[in-house]
């Protein structure tokens, strides 16, 4: 299954790649992420390793 996240331009693609394979049903290891750069369209891939726990809670929005 494929995980799909909306990003702007003001979060690191790298970071927001490892956030989505995270929560996509990607093996733990590293893995191929497509994304999309707007506006021009255009397709890129990049590789990376799903999110740690630990980095993930620092980033979280309300209670911690």
């Amino acid at each position: 299954m494929k995980a799909l996240s909306l990003f702007s331009g003001g979060l690191d693609s790298c970071l927001a790649a490892s956030i989505t394979a995270r929560y996509s049903d990607a093996p733990h290891a590293r893995t191929k992420v497509e994304y999309l750069r707007l506006p021009q369209k255009e397709k890129r891939y990049i590789e990376v390793t799903p999110v740690e726990d630990e980095k993930l809670e620092t980033l979280r929005i309300g209670d911690k």
